[in-house]
């Protein structure tokens, strides 16, 4: 009798088993290649759908010390993207280079070849390594039509893209980035309800030479050394924080401009709210136009006998905006 139970038993067992993996394979039709090569199509089709391109919000660094690069960048389907980027002197600068998309473990995009503005983060520097510390491979997290998140392999950081409206170009977008930059002071009061100062922020741009956008905040009658770093990006109409910011009790991850350069803080819905980032004009700031005019050009004739010839110059604008 005994071992007739013990029979019975087995094939209670098995019949259990067998359903078990029945089960599995009913959730998982797919097997894990056939899964990571569906969202690697996937992938490629949401990056190529965007005809006026994508709004990237890249950040090197695993800390995000330097802050963020905006790019805007147009993908096409035979493997080729066009950058443009803050990084640029003129917004109508753009670079061309060629992307894959690659699986492994996870589905990657991968700048591979180079790129002047995406490689700027990644490449070696000859005195201190890759400085950096940038990406040139993005792990594909999840997306639609109109938002793509990436994750950096080597950093882990969150790599946003954004796709351009219908009334949203690249040149435009960039162009907006380099002339608030160029034309607002880095220091600025967050003010809220009738304009009452409750924390300083101080942003910069450039500083040793290299990009930083990075807030630094500090709460009203707070010590120096309770200011915290923020670092941030430029979006097509404003700036968003890598992390949200805590103030006057409420949080707050995206700002947008205002006419007069201030930055004006938006809710969880996107409505603007009473909480306000001043700005000033930059010091140094001077129009591109205001150098137009007459001018005089002096000669010194150093191999003779130092005397000076004057030679009268004229400045006029060229249709380019950015030379005379």
């Amino acid at each position: 009798m005994k071992n007739v139970y013990k029979i019975f038993a087995a094939l209670v067992l098995a019949a259990a088993a067998s359903s078990c993996v029945y089960e599995i394979e009913d959730v998982f039709p797919e097997n894990a290649s056939e899964r990571v090569n569906g969202k690697a199509l996937e992938c490629q089709q949401l990056l190529t759908s965007s005809l006026r391109g994508w709004l990237v919000q890249y950040y090197p660094s695993a800390n995000q010390e330097f802050g963020g690069c905006t790019y805007v960048m147009v993908f096409d389907p035979d493997g080729n993207v066009t950058v443009a980027s803050e990084l640029a002197e003129k917004a109508s600068d753009t670079a061309v280079s060629h992307y894959s998309i690659t699986t492994s473990s996870s589905v990657v995009l991968t700048f591979d070849t180079y790129n002047e503005y995406i490689h700027f983060w990644s490449d070696p520097d000859m005195f201190s390594g890759n400085e950096y510390g940038g990406d040139f491979e993005l792990a594909f997290v999840s997306g639609d039509e109109n938002q793509l998140v990436f994750r950096g392999t080597k950093t882990g950081n969150r790599i946003v893209f954004t796709a351009l409206t219908e009334d949203q170009d690249m040149e435009t977008i960039i162009q907006g980035i380099i002339d608030y930059k160029s034309k607002y002071n880095t220091e600025y009061d967050i003010v809220a309800g009738d304009n009452i100062p409750i924390a300083s922020l101080t942003a910069s741009s450039f500083l040793y030479g290299k990009l930083y956008n990075v807030l630094t905040y500090l709460p009203e009658g707070a010590e120096d050394w309770e200011a915290v770093e923020f670092p941030f990006s430029f979006t097509a109409d404003g700036i968003s924080l890598y992390e949200p910011l805590e103030v006057a009790g409420e949080t707050f991850q995206d700002f947008v401009f205002e006419d007069d350069g201030s930055l004006v803080a938006l809710d969880e819905t996107g409505e603007k709210t009473s909480v306000k980032v001043t700005a000033s004009q930059a010091d140094t700031y001077v129009p591109y136009e205001d150098f137009e005019g007459n001018y005089i050009f002096g000669f010194m004739d150093v191999d003779g006998d130092g005397s000076i010839t004057n030679y009268p110059v004229t400045l006029e604008l060229n249709e380019d905006g950015y030379s005379y």
